[in-house]
């Protein structure tokens, strides 16, 4: 068995958000990790034989710009701005290559240099690899606004509540 509490602190609090993973595997068990830092919560259950897995993510909040600094240290970066309160709720069956989940985005902001913002919000179901589906999606950016609800399945892509603003 093992367990593993981490918890990663930066030099300066203001600049960048502390991080605490926790995990923790037992013989015949799943492993469990928890990770979180501020805004943004992450839980996963993988069960190593089966290779099945259960996970979540929340953001209430969460703020890129806090993690960037520890991006830095990896040479990647978020390319701009994210700002995100939404959950992702997940599983399945990594062999079988079969996934379940649903993301619901209450608000995504993105900025980048050199292009307008992009704002997200509503939700994207998928049971893959049969059916992925959106509802209340919309996406806006600068004077224009997407929304629909969406469904591919079977080769099929339908679309309804389709509203395209300029």
């Amino acid at each position: 068995s093992a367990d593993v509490d981490l918890a990663l602190k930066p030099a300066d609090p203001k600049v960048a958000s502390t991080v605490s993973i926790k995990a923790k595997w037992l013989p015949d068990a799943p492993l469990l990790v928890t990770a979180v830092l501020d805004g943004l919560k992450a839980d996963a259950e993988y069960d190593l034989k089966l290779a099945t897995y259960k996970a979540s993510l929340s953001g209430e909040g969460f703020q890129s710009a806090r993690v960037d600094p520890w991006l830095a240290i990896f040479k990647a970066d978020t390319k701009g701005s994210v700002v995100l309160t939404g959950s992702w709720r997940g599983g399945g069956a990594v062999k079988e290559k079969k996934h379940q989940g649903s993301l619901v985005l209450g608000r995504l902001d993105w900025s980048r240099e050199g292009a307008a913002p992009i704002t997200a919000e509503g939700e994207l179901l998928y049971d893959w690899p049969g059916v992925v589906s959106s509802r209340g999606l919309r996406l806006r950016t600068a004077d224009q606004e997407l929304g629909a609800d969406l469904k591919l399945a079977g080769g099929m892509l339908e679309m309804t509540q389709l509203r395209w603003l300029d």
